[in-house]
């Protein structure tokens, strides 16, 4: 008889529709919660995306700005450098034009009317392949740097070459 009362313990059912249900929403429960979280980083990548873009647009038109001021200023900026140019030559270093102290104290640095950007140039000198005769205007390069920084910390800069004869 004992092994018959074992027997039916063992081949009892009772209880393992809660269990497999159990089972099932644990496991919806998973799911639940991964697709949350993944719209949840979508999001914040999203949201990031859009902060560098504005930020993109703003630093270019930060730049073209300098380079209009640049082709604006004078004759021959040269002689008389507007105050947004770095007359020495190649002053600029791949190095110091992105760290952020740089642009908070460079004297050169100008506030942009393009909201939260600023911009400066450089000059690079006299260009490869314009003429050494003293009777024709050479060609002179410069870089128009514009820099956007979002309060949300979305910074981009923008380097634009121009080049002006005179």
């Amino acid at each position: 008889m004992h092994t018959m009362k074992e027997k039916s313990v063992l081949h009892n059912e009772d209880g393992s529709v809660l269990i497999i249900s159990l089972v099932i929403m644990a496991f919806l429960l998973v799911i639940g919660i991964s697709a949350t979280t993944t719209s949840n980083i979508e999001n914040l990548v999203t949201r990031n995306v859009e902060q560098y873009t504005v930020a993109l647009y703003r630093a270019e038109a930060a730049a073209m700005e300098a380079a209009q001021n640049l082709n604006d200023a004078s004759p021959n900026p040269r002689d008389n450098p507007p105050d947004l140019l770095n007359p020495n030559i190649n002053a600029i270093t791949d190095t110091n034009i992105v760290n952020e102290n740089y642009w908070g104290t460079d004297s050169y640095v100008k506030p942009s009317g393009i909201e939260d950007a600023d911009f400066l140039a450089e000059a690079h000198g006299v260009v490869g392949g314009s003429t050494l005769d003293t009777d024709k205007s050479n060609v002179y390069g410069y870089t128009a740097y514009g820099r956007c920084r979002l309060p949300s910390g979305a910074t981009v800069i923008i380097g634009v070459g121009y080049r002006r004869a005179f």
